[in-house]
């Protein structure tokens, strides 16, 4: 039974998915905007869009997790170690000159700015950069500088 007023134009399930669809996507722009936390995953992934799933689906399981470690910075690098309570100084081993963090890995430390500037383009990288790097660069520097080998 149907109430309101007539003429009654029914809408197609289609569209209702549709509109479920894209209202989902909204909120989860406005979730990952509005959330304060995430600062690391934030800076090198800004926007939400489908763009990296794909970029990261079809690859080994080995390179999947050693991607969403660099893209979250929850690796074995000396800050996340002393977040984990592994370590005590979260002073880079390579560099001996900042704190090692994912962003300090793969922009700024001098140590590997040869290897940097062969895979990912640049000796040194700004900030605003990270969010443009192919998930393949970012694992052929990874794997280049044998920084994780024995992780």
């Amino acid at each position: 039974m149907v109430h309101g007023p007539e003429p009654i134009i029914p809408i197609s399930i289609a569209c209702v998915k549709e509109d479920i669809k894209n209202w989902g996507k909204q909120e989860h722009k406005k979730f990952w905007t509005e959330i304060p936390t995430c600062k690391h995953t934030k800076l090198m992934v800004p926007l939400v869009n489908g763009k990296i799933w794909k970029q990261i689906s079809k690859l080994p399981r080995q390179d999947i997790r050693r991607i969403t470690q660099m893209l979250t910075g929850h690796c074995t690098l000396q800050k996340h170690l002393v977040n984990m309570k592994f370590e005590q100084d979260t002073t880079c081993q390579q560099c001996l000159e900042d704190e090692e963090t994912a962003e300090h890995f793969l922009s700024s430390c001098p140590a590997f700015a040869t290897i940097r500037q062969q895979t990912l383009g640049n000796m040194f990288l700004r900030r605003n950069e990270l969010k443009s790097l192919k998930v393949s660069n970012i694992l052929k520097f990874c794997k280049e500088t044998g920084r994780f080998d024995d992780n």
